[in-house]
């Protein structure tokens, strides 16, 4: 496996496998099968997606963590940052596809 020694930005898609409370991260499994470990921060923020001529519905940071349920879709921009043996990736931002899990796949 290649090692990453550098820190870079990038944008994943997935489902919310599930959410710690106490460490305040989620599981993210991406179409591949993949899944990650995404740590959120105080500042990290988030809205619903919206069409360009809407109005953002931005979330707060309580929002956002009620929403992250499993099965929910949704965008995650963050870094990765590395460390020894591996790597962290934190939110700077997410985006949900929408307020419910409605429009979501059903694993």
């Amino acid at each position: 496996m290649n090692q990453i020694s550098f820190t870079f930005s990038d944008t994943m898609a997935g489902y919310v496998n599930a959410y710690d409370k106490a460490a305040d991260a989620l599981t993210l499994k991406l179409s591949d099968g993949r899944e990650f470990t995404v740590n959120l921060k105080s500042n990290t923020y988030g809205w619903i997606a919206n069409n360009l001529e809407e109005p953002r519905q931005w979330c707060d940071p309580g929002q956002i963590r009620a929403m992250l349920t499993p099965g929910r879709y949704m965008f995650i921009y963050g870094i990765f940052y590395p460390e020894r043996g591996g790597f962290t990736y934190e939110a700077q931002y997410v985006v949900f596809v929408g307020r419910t899990t409605a429009l979501c796949r059903k694993e």
